[in-house]
């Protein structure tokens, strides 16, 4: 992604899907903000689980979210 950011000059928009004890962990949250803060997207969509997926997996609370939301910003 971030070679593909020295290329692309156009916008570019990165979603980040956050589900319950697969990536929701403050040290993933910590590495996720570096690496965007070095990529620089132009818009970033974060959100979590809100269909029924394919596997059983549990979605993040808007509480959760926001506070991610913000860590991410914050770094």
């Amino acid at each position: 992604m971030k070679l593909f950011r020295k290329e692309f000059k156009g916008k570019l928009i990165i979603e980040i899907l956050f589900v319950r004890g697969v990536n929701d962990s403050m040290e993933n949250i910590k590495k996720l903000s570096e690496v965007l803060r070095e990529i620089k997207p132009d818009r970033l969509d974060i959100g979590t689980v809100d269909r029924p997926p394919a596997y059983r997996v549990n979605p993040l609370t808007d509480r959760e979210l926001f506070r991610y939301s913000t860590s991410i910003l914050k770094r």
